[in-house]
């Protein structure tokens, strides 16, 4: 594959991916309604009932409240070892 087709088809693949996991985002404003309701408990039945629920639900096997949406969407973003260096 000539050099100019294979990053055509490399930047295609990642903007489908960025798309992809733009779609699993939260929107601004029920990012705000999440905060004003000031419960942990909402917050984590909300992850349960979203593209997060895998993650989540794993999260809770280890972890509870707080611990456990930080683990879970930890999780989502870094996936299975989060490496922050």
């Amino acid at each position: 594959m000539p050099r100019a087709e294979e990053h055509a088809c490399h930047a295609a693949h990642l903007n489908a991916r960025v798309r992809g996991m733009k779609s699993r985002l939260f929107s601004r404003e029920r990012l705000d309604d999440l905060i004003r309701q000031n419960s942990v408990t909402v917050l984590i039945d909300v992850l349960l009932n979203s593209p997060y629920a895998k993650e989540m639900a794993e999260a809770l096997t280890r972890f509870s409240g707080a611990d456990a949406v930080e683990d879970g969407l930890l999780k989502v973003h870094y996936g299975n070892e989060p490496n922050f260096s």
